[in-house]
């Protein structure tokens, strides 16, 4: 329970261990605390202790993910102790997107986005920003600092629906819009278009899933199993491992933002030409 497992991405895990960094003399204790403050920070990786990838292999209805590592630059440069001697060293790591496996094998991965609808759907994200671009088109940078998501289960004329709840408590990080943030009617608008990108990240990520890969990371069947034995196992019988393909899911997101930062609006408006 104490570490986390990941796939080396375009190279062999013996190389990313060997990559030396400047942060920390031991390789595996920089990607132990990168990963831990990199998915609490940005919902952009999935941190995934060994015991729980065991139990998503052994799982019916559950498939497990791991971040993946890519070496930027010559795996060689980065045995050599003068890599650690740089401001920018010639050879680092990188958290790379996302590993789909089906059981024990390695399918596909996901993207950027697609990780973060899986982090939404699954109870996994503590911190994450997104921009909304203003009236004027430019961005308004929008921070969720809590976020929690509710999933039920109801059985309806013997078909299971996934109900998916996404409540969040927001800032606004940044602003490049001259957009009025006093405004209430302003303050509105961003919560509901905060909400639609939320639903839309999560609808995407299992489309996409559902279509390129036909397995459920999201551990849909799981909840189907634990709400009502009876109705996976007839679920089981009709669809077999396509069962994704036809299930039910429903989306809410609720976003309020608590505040806007020590400064309301943009300086920009007040710069005479």
């Amino acid at each position: 329970m104490d570490f986390y497992v990941m796939v080396a991405r375009d190279t062999t895990a013996s190389n990313v261990l060997n990559v030396l960094t400047p942060m920390d003399k031991l390789p595996a204790n920089k990607l132990f605390s990168s990963l831990d403050n990199s998915y609490k920070d940005s919902a952009k990786t999935v941190a995934v202790t060994l015991d729980d990838f065991i139990e998503n292999l052994l799982s019916e209805g559950e498939n497990p993910v791991l971040t993946g590592v890519k070496i930027i630059g010559d795996p060689k440069d980065g045995e050599d102790k003068s890599n650690v001697e740089r401001t920018m060293p010639k050879a680092r790591l990188e958290y790379h997107t996302v590993a789909v496996f089906k059981k024990d094998k390695l399918i596909g991965w996901l993207n950027e986005g697609e990780t973060i609808g899986y982090n939404y759907i699954n109870d996994k994200v503590t911190a994450h920003s997104g921009s909304i671009a203003g009236e004027d088109g430019k961005p308004i940078v929008i921070e969720a600092i809590q976020a929690t998501t509710k999933r039920k289960v109801k059985i309806i004329n013997g078909e299971p629906h996934i109900y998916l709840s996404v409540k969040t408590l927001c800032n606004i990080e940044e602003v490049q819009s001259v957009e009025n943030l006093e405004s209430e009617s302003t303050i509105k608008r961003l919560e509901k278009e905060t909400e639609e990108r939320i639903i839309e990240r999560m609808q995407k990520t299992v489309e996409h899933v559902n279509d390129r890969f036909n397995v459920d990371i999201m551990g849909f069947g799981q909840s189907i199993y634990h709400a009502s034995p009876k109705a996976w196992a007839k679920l089981q019988q009709q669809k077999g491992d396509d069962y994704l393909k036809s299930l039910r899911i429903h989306y809410k997101a609720s976003a309020v933002i608590n505040r806007v930062g020590l400064t309301d609006n943009s300086f920009l408006e007040k710069i005479k030409e």
